[in-house]
């Protein structure tokens, strides 16, 4: 009984350390973010609120979280110059819109500052709309993750038109590794083709990092219209799992680039016959690609629905090491173009993919047509249980 009562008088006593603050400035709001404490919830009042470069640098618990929260979901609006830096533990960020302004040579939000990170914290129910920097060729990121278990989820992201990765999950050092970040329920939508590289709406590593495991879920998110270049999703490490996602006439793919053991599993890709729709290309080893939906996606090459890749000899981890050990199965292919083995293959690309599984995969056409390109020298795919029609 005693325990029972010095538990109960322990947890009032962390309560009433708890506050709720009101805070209506921009200097209020990033002065807020210096002096946070555990159990703080910071209501940030309707408005519009320019130049702020809010830094969110504190330690809450899992008890006794920081909440940064807008007092009406949508009603608070940062523009000018203004960006979200978050580092510590046990941080959300709730209910706010960066629109029509631009971060400069900063990413617009970000789980790190200077040389520290953030754990355990969270983005939720906020936008970012037409946050560019004015030039097209300034580039930078809208959202960074670094740190471990952070997660950014119903939140919308629409209209990037400068140069950079949408998301970049990063993994510089031990701290980001192994991550178990969550990228989820989120809305993108609307990027143009840049007409160059950087223009992915998500990617996990970087090819110096690709044999490091993330260990990051993108689940159940929408992308719409995302033809910033042929990579959608760009996995460019190990131990990934892209689950659940729709992609609606996106031209291009999710691209396991780099490292091994990534699974994509239960996506639908409506290309509703738009040119250049694609679905999964193929890389590295290891990698499983089942129970995934593809309708009327028409890209060709590297933008098929499924591209198996051919790769290079002696590889170094940043070109297009072989394909090796592959499980791509239960999945369905309704009026889509070919899909491809060995795709690329050149005089560099010369090297055929090894063990791979196709097993129980539908295709469907309505229309007389090739249901694979391929080449001779193949001899290692072993195909079973596909129904073609």
């Amino acid at each position: 009984m005693k325990k029972i009562i010095w538990l109960f008088i322990f947890a009032t006593a962390l309560q009433a350390n708890a506050r709720k603050i009101m805070i209506g400035s921009t200097a209020a709001i990033m002065e807020a973010g210096a002096q946070a404490k555990a159990g703080d919830t910071l209501i940030i009042q309707a408005g519009t609120y320019r130049n702020c470069n809010l830094v969110i640098s504190a330690k809450g618990t899992a008890s006794m979280p920081i909440v940064f929260m807008a007092q009406t979901a949508g009603s608070v609006y940062f523009t000018g110059n203004s960006y979200l830096h978050i580092t510590g533990n046990y941080i959300t960020v709730s209910g706010v819109v960066y629109k029509d302004g631009y971060a400069g040579k900063n990413h617009v939000w970000q789980f790190s500052h200077g040389k520290e990170v953030a754990n355990h914290s969270r983005i939720t129910n906020s936008s970012i709309q037409s946050f560019n920097n004015p030039l097209r060729l300034d580039e930078n990121h809208w959202l960074t993750l670094s740190g471990k278990n952070n997660r950014v989820d119903h939140c919308n992201f629409t209209n990037k038109t400068n140069l950079g990765v949408l998301v970049a999950v990063l993994l510089d050092d031990d701290r980001s590794r192994i991550n178990n970040h969550s990228i989820d329920s989120n809305y993108f939508g609307i990027r143009k083709p840049l007409g160059s590289n950087a223009g992915e709406m998500i990617r996990v590593g970087v090819s110096q990092h690709c044999t490091f495991y993330s260990n990051t879920l993108i689940k159940n998110n929408f992308f719409e219209y995302c033809d910033g270049e042929t990579e959608i999703v760009s996995i460019k490490s190990c131990g990934n799992k892209v689950v659940g996602n729709v992609f609606k006439e996106c031209q291009g793919a999710v691209v396991l680039r780099h490292g091994n053991d990534n699974t994509v599993e239960g996506n639908l890709f409506y290309g509703n016959d738009k040119e250049g729709t694609g679905g999964v290309r193929v890389i590295n080893e290891g990698n499983w690609i089942v129970n995934n939906f593809m309708s009327h996606c028409k890209g060709q090459g590297f933008r098929s629905p499924l591209a198996i890749m051919a790769g290079v000899f002696n590889s170094p981890a940043n070109r297009y090491l072989p394909v090796r050990d592959a499980v791509i199965a239960n999945n369905t292919f309704l009026n889509c173009s070919p899909f491809s083995i060995s795709e690329g293959k050149d005089a560099e690309r010369s090297v055929d993919p090894k063990n791979v599984l196709l097993l129980n995969n539908l295709f469907y056409a309505n229309t007389p047509g090739p249901l694979c390109y391929t080449v001779p020298t193949i001899d290692s795919v072993f195909a079973t249980g596909n129904v073609h029609s």
